[in-house]
Parts: structure tokens; C-alpha cells; sequence
């Protein structure tokens, strides 16, 4: 496990969101976690999902209610 210095400002936005949980994902799997995490709107979501370590809960939650309307 690597915990990096620093901090990560996570983004709102429905297709950003699912982009950065992708790249969240990434860091989970190669275990580098950032000391502080910021975000907004679906990067709030995203950030929780990464302290948290539930790799894939973003991509399980967004396909789960993609048709609804």
C-alpha cells in the first residue's frame, strides 16, 4: 500500500463521473490512496466509493438505474 501526499479534487458530471471511477478503480487495484479527497455532485460519489476501497460500486450503481427516467 502506497499513501501519496497530497490532495485529489474530484468532479461532477454524469460521463466525467464515470470516467474518474474508472481511474479510481485503477489506483485501487494497483493499492495507491491519496491522503485527501475532494469532490463534488458524482466525484462526491466517486471519492467515497475510492476511501472507502469498493472498487466498482460507481460503475454497479450508475448501469443499476440507467434506464430509469
Amino acid at each position: 500500500m502506497e499513501l501519496l501526499k497530497g490532495a485529489m479534487c474530484l468532479e461532477g458530471g454524469s460521463l466525467r463521473g464515470l470516467f474518474t471511477a474508472g481511474v479510481l478503480d485503477a489506483l485501487l487495484d494497483n493499492e495507491v490512496y491519496i491522503e485527501y479527497v475532494n469532490g463534488v455532485s458524482a466525484g462526491s460519489m466517486n471519492g467515497m466509493n475510492y476511501i472507502s476501497r469498493q472498487r466498482g460500486r460507481s460503475k454497479r450503481i450508475n448501469l443499476k438505474y440507467l434506464h430509469d427516467k
